[in-house]
């Protein structure tokens, strides 16, 4: 019998009860006090610590839920337990029921419970207490783990049956087993159940197991099926086979002011029965060979006390053999300590992605699928078996296997992230449980980030400019540096979203002692934006001059960057004899006669006389030919070093003077 009752949680949830605190398996224990008078026996404390130190199972921890008989009420001795717990583990931590059954004697079954580790949902009177049924009408509890929904819910009956073996104290059994079957029944097919406490019983074919006739037992078919997790059939009373699971009694002779049974351990009266649900190792469990009563090694011979030598040995336990004395004072019965599975607890968490990647950049996101269910032995809880996918960016499809663990390890799994178009980029991973009653059964978390198209280098913002020429023209010699500004700029995609530009290196060929740049190297220009710099001409020797600079460039650092297009900026230029109008290297009478008949002409040129490059021809112009009229230079091919080309060769004075005489006449026949 199975349940697929399945509850999803979403990630707010989930972050709400993983703060809970749990502590991973349960111990589920049952003891008869003989508290009805109120009192508990001497010692009792000292039993109780050492349940909590019991490593009979591989493992030590707290009880979780103590099933009690014989309590003279909720608020009297079961309290008293609570109050021991509460000394030995500190203040609320352990609760206690409420509610009172009815009893016709010897008081009536009660609960404890530790509060890190399950709530109480419901509790229940089943039946009633008659002189022809259940001397003490049972009791059904519904708990729930701590950080667990109700499909991880389970239902324990505690029940004190009628002491004896005559027919009619059978009988009486098997009316309060069928009142419980009837009731555990009635919970559908899939409810885990425990059935505990005091069974009064003598063997195993009592019929408050088998049933008789239409009448159901705790053995009988149907929903609530009872199970026995040892397996051990058999005529348990006085029987040397069975004394190593016997629970009464754990004194031989006891003092008579107890009004304790005596006899030494000869009878399984105190049992843990279960629905097949609780077999399965899903879910709410039990754990294979956690089954025991506490401090009976097997050791002790039939009708003997649980205090003999030779049970003073393994399990190890701190003070063990003052535990054992402790049980022959605290009651006539020994606790059964049985250990049980939580259910898984899925979590969930995804590595983080950078808030921004250029566009094909190859990224991969981390999902980390965990059984968080705590505890304190890797056996402490059920197996995550868990499936999930990527949505939106992300892609994949997983499926696995977690295990809880003291620490526990998480299963990691990779989801690529789509990448190829720019924009805000969101995906959703996704996972799922059908592991019985798992806590956070479907979960997702979501990454996020923007997407970037490549930069795009070019000299111009509106337009596609990825190779540019500057013409200084001509300039005279000794004139001084000359400069133009140009703009590196980045492109923005039309998507809106732009990865910036990275200036990466400058390399420069040919006449870069004349033709040089400031430019220098940046780390991320922003889409729509440029930065301007300067090319400039030096005027420090004569020739014609080319030089180029390349502008190595990338997308700024970021995921997914590469290296983007080259620039190619070229710079020409020509540094001549100031006055040479006709680039001959000569400044003569050709060159004044040109200049003369260009004065005052439209947008001029350095051949029509303009050789201050002012836009002007005037009398600074005639200055700058007079300067170096009948001088000669020997012009020559630039080379990458840019030294000087040339060589002045000076006229006669006689043609300077004659210059001179000539330029006073030009600019008094153009002054009338």
């Amino acid at each position: 019998m199975t349940s697929n009752r399945i509850v999803s949680l979403s990630i707010a949830a989930c972050a709400a009860l993983s703060s809970v605190p749990a502590w991973g398996q349960l111990r589920i224990c049952n003891y008869n006090l003989r508290g009805d008078s109120g009192t508990l026996g001497t010692g009792f404390d000292k039993v109780l610590e050492g349940m909590g130190n019991d490593t009979t199972s591989g493992f030590a921890k707290p009880i979780d839920i103590l099933l009690v008989q014989e309590t003279d009420a909720q608020s009297t001795t079961t309290q008293q337990i609570v109050t021991m717990l509460n000394t030995l583990y500190g203040a609320n931590t352990y609760s206690r029921g409420t509610l009172d059954g009815a009893t016709t004697g010897a008081g009536r079954p009660g609960i404890v419970y530790r509060n890190s580790s399950v709530s109480l949902v419901s509790e229940l009177q089943v039946g009633t207490a008659s002189s022809s049924g259940a001397a003490r009408a049972p009791m059904q509890y519904r708990f729930r783990p701590t950080g667990y929904d109700t499909s991880a819910d389970f239902y324990i009956y505690n029940s004190h049956y009628k002491a004896s073996d005559s027919s009619t104290d059978r009988a009486r059994r098997l009316v309060e087993a069928n009142t419980i079957r009837q009731n555990a029944d009635a919970l559908g097919q899939g409810a885990r159940i425990i059935y505990g406490g005091d069974f009064n019983s003598y063997y195993s074919t009592e019929p408050m197991f088998t049933g008789n006739g239409g009448t159901l037992g705790l053995e009988s078919a149907g929903n609530g099926q009872a199970r026995d997790p040892l397996n051990a059939p058999g005529s348990w009373n006085n029987n040397a086979a069975f004394v190593s699971i016997a629970s009464q009694s754990p004194l031989n002779s006891p003092p008579p002011a107890t009004g304790f049974v005596g006899g030494g351990l000869n009878s399984r009266f105190d049992l843990q029965y279960v629905t097949d649900e609780v077999l399965t190792n899903e879910g709410v469990s039990y754990i294979n060979g956690s089954y025991h009563t506490f401090m009976n090694n097997g050791s002790v011979p039939l009708n003997s006390s649980i205090n003999v030598a030779a049970n003073n040995a393994q399990p190890a336990l701190p003070n063990r053999s003052q535990v054992l004395t402790a049980l022959t004072t605290a009651s006539d019965h020994l606790p059964l300590v049985v250990d049980y599975r939580i259910p898984a607890k899925m979590s969930l968490s995804v590595g983080t992605v950078g808030a921004q990647v250029i566009a094909g950049a190859t990224i991969s996101v981390n999902a980390t699928v965990t059984n968080s269910a705590g505890v304190v032995s890797a056996l402490g809880a059920d197996e995550l078996d868990y499936t999930g996918s990527g949505a939106g960016r992300l892609s994949g499809a997983i499926s696995g296997t977690a295990n809880a663990g003291v620490v526990p390890v998480g299963n990691v799994h990779v989801f690529p992230l789509n990448t190829a178009a720019p924009g805000i980029a969101t995906g959703t991973v996704s996972v799922n449980t059908t592991s019985q009653g798992a806590a956070s059964a479907s979960l997702s978390a979501a990454v996020s980030t923007t997407v970037l198209a490549h930069a795009n280098p070019s000299f111009a913002l509106a337009a596609d400019e990825e190779v540019k020429t500057i013409n200084f023209g001509i300039r005279a010699n000794g004139g001084g540096t000359h400069s133009e500004t140009f703009n590196i700029a980045n492109i923005a995609d039309a998507s809106g979203f732009t990865a910036g530009l990275k200036l990466i290196s400058i390399n420069g060929t040919g006449s870069t002692a004349i033709l040089s740049t400031n430019a220098g190297t940046f780390a991320n220009q922003a889409a729509d934006g440029s930065a301007s710099f300067d090319a400039t001409i030096a005027t420090t020797a004569y020739g014609s001059f080319s030089a180029t600079y390349t502008f190595a460039t990338a997308d700024q650092d970021l995921p997914g960057a590469a290296a983007r297009e080259n620039l190619t900026l070229t710079l020409n230029g020509i540094v001549a004899l100031g006055g040479d109008t006709n680039l001959d290297g000569f400044v003569g009478t050709e060159d004044f006669n040109e200049l003369a008949g260009n004065f005052g002409a439209l947008s001029p040129t350095w051949q029509m006389g303009d050789f201050n490059r002012d836009d002007l021809i005037d009398s600074a112009d005639f200055g700058i030919l007079t300067s170096h009229f009948g001088e000669r230079i020997v012009m020559a091919s630039p080379s990458p070093a840019g030294q000087s080309l040339g060589s002045t060769v000076p006229e006669p004075a006689s043609l300077g003077l004659l210059t001179m005489a000539l330029s006073l006449c030009a600019i008094r026949k153009r002054s009338h």
